[in-house]
This record gives C-alpha cells, sequence and structure tokens, in this order.
C-alpha cells in the first residue's frame, strides 16, 4: 500500500467511518432514480408532478413515442401504474408497444391538425423518422422507405380516452413537426398539467438551433419553462403554479 492510499484510508477511517456508519443504507438507495429518457427529462418531470403538483400517479400522452423502453419519457410513469397512450406511427416499433405496454391504448397512427393520411420516412435509425418530406434531405441519415400513414388531431384522440379527464403530462417528440401536433390540441379545452417536447432542430450537418416558435406558441398558451435540456424542454400550466413567479 503506498502513502497515497494509506493517506486516503486513515482519512476514511477517521474522519468518514464515524459520520456515515449511522445511516441505513436502504433510505440512501431509495433516493436515486432510473431514467429510461434521452436526458433525464423523465426524473425532472417526476419531480414536477410529484413535488409540485401532487400527483404521485400520473397519466400520459406520448406522442412520438419511439419505443416502449428505449428513450422513452414515459415508461417511468407506465411503471407506477399511470394510463397512457402510445402514439406511434412506425408499423415495426408499434408491435414493441402492444407486447410491452400491455395497459395503455396504443395507437400506429401519426398527428396532425386534420384527419388524412400522409407519406412517413423511415431511415436507418429509427430515431430519425419523420413525417416531414424535407427530412430525407437532411444529412447523417439513410433513408429506407416510405409508408402511408393515417393521421388523426391529437385534440380527437383525447376526446375519445380522455373524454373530460384532465392529463397529467404530455410527451412530444416528432422530428421537426412538433409544432404541428401541438396545434392539433386546443389548449384552452385540453391542459396538459406538464409537457416536455423537443425544441431543437437540425439546420444543416453541423448546425442545430433551437425552435424558438416552438417555445414562444406554449408560452404563449400560458406555459411556464421550467427547464432545458438543450434538446427538450419541460413546459408547466401557470395556472398550476401557486406562488407568483417574478423572472
Amino acid at each position: 500500500m503506498n502513502w497515497i492510499k494509506m493517506y486516503q484510508k486513515y482519512f476514511f477511517d477517521k474522519f468518514l467511518r464515524r459520520r456515515y456508519s449511522g445511516i441505513d443504507k436502504s433510505s440512501t438507495t431509495a433516493n436515486y432514480k432510473v431514467s429510461y429518457a434521452q436526458c433525464g427529462e423523465d426524473c425532472i418531470v417526476d419531480f414536477i408532478l410529484t413535488n409540485v403538483l401532487n400527483v404521485e400517479i400520473p397519466n400520459f400522452i406520448d406522442v412520438g413515442a419511439h419505443h416502449p423502453l428505449l428513450l422513452s419519457n414515459t415508461k417511468m410513469f407506465y411503471k407506477k401504474g399511470g394510463f397512457g397512450i402510445n402514439i406511434e406511427p412506425n408499423p415495426t416499433l408499434f408491435k414493441e408497444f402492444l407486447i410491452q405496454r400491455p395497459n395503455n391504448i396504443n395507437l400506429n397512427i401519426g398527428i396532425d391538425t386534420a384527419r388524412g393520411v400522409k407519406d412517413y420516412y423511415m431511415f436507418k435509425e429509427s430515431a430519425l423518422n419523420s413525417f416531414d418530406p424535407q427530412s430525407q434531405y437532411l444529412p447523417n441519415r439513410t433513408l429506407e422507405r416510405i409508408v402511408p400513414i393515417n393521421l388523426h388531431p391529437l385534440s380527437e384522440i383525447i376526446y375519445e380516452y380522455f373524454g373530460n379527464k384532465s392529463i397529467d403530462f404530455l410527451s412530444v417528440d416528432v422530428e421537426g413537426l412538433d409544432l404541428l401536433v401541438m396545434e392539433s390540441l386546443d389548449l384552452k379545452v385540453n391542459r396538459p398539467k406538464v409537457i416536455c417536447i423537443e425544441t431543437i432542430q437540425e439546420i444543416s450537418k453541423d448546425e442545430w438551433a433551437r425552435n424558438n416558435e416552438l417555445i414562444k406558441f406554449i408560452e404563449h398558451n400560458d406555459y411556464l419553462l421550467h427547464s432545458s435540456t438543450m434538446i427538450n424542454s419541460i413546459f408547466i400550466d401557470k395556472s398550476l403554479i401557486s406562488v407568483k413567479l417574478v423572472l
């Protein structure tokens, strides 16, 4: 044992072992959370819902759900027992929701402001799939096939499956058409308590930019930008915040 390790052992024995010897290890590990999201967004949303809005078991809508486990903003809430709707246009990935999320409503459709059918561009990297026809010309992707997918307004989906029930959490990630999804939702009638939405967009091979138009649209509808993970932004319905915030 060299002198550095000897000193570390001495320091731990003298100053730390006594301090931490009485701590219940089970209580400390209970504070750790497993995140299934891309950048820990589910942990942030869970904190808001649980500690700010007193929602322990939230319901949710996941638009562009992608996968029931990988890069999922809603897997945590499914595990809690929350009722949810997963909307995933990718026919292959959709089958995984039928297997892994049997207690959810799983819909193999896209979202738009009106009913219809659109071409869905499927790439080798499935997380980049999009209804945006311009997406096929963006760099760093290989187009594999184009499939027609049925479209429905989000407001219709909510009316059919939620009725007048309030929405706790809305997650949106549709690769460039996120504003279109928000415009298909009447935020005067259907107001999710918390929204997590992708607010970064690819401009060119080496350039990404914040989607300020989308951010302003949500803020204009009386939502407060709580936090950003650079890729996604998380908003809270202002009417649910009991204190006056001066920002």
